[in-house]
């Protein structure tokens, strides 16, 4: 049984469904797609504006699901 999953992304009030290659891959939890995974469902003739949505759509993903760790700072930086 193959599920089509299909996502969408808000860009300026447009939204623009896009998908991965791989689907089977979308369940796993420590799984980080990379900017090749994603994929456009609408044709765009720009490549560059495809490219550069793709970009957007990874970044968007990857600072949802696994957000840059704080540094400790002060007294907390020099713990053992």
């Amino acid at each position: 049984m193959k599920i089509n999953y299909k996502m969408y992304y808000n860009d300026n009030g447009t939204d623009i469904p896009f998908t991965y290659h791989d689907t089977s891959k979308i369940s796993w939890k420590t799984w980080k797609p990379k900017v090749e995974d994603i994929q456009l469902l609408i044709d765009l003739t720009d490549e560059k504006k495809a490219s550069k949505l793709c970009k957007e759509i990874w970044e968007d993903i990857m600072y949802a699901e696994h957000p840059p760790k704080k540094k400790l700072t002060g007294i907390y930086k020099n713990r053992r």
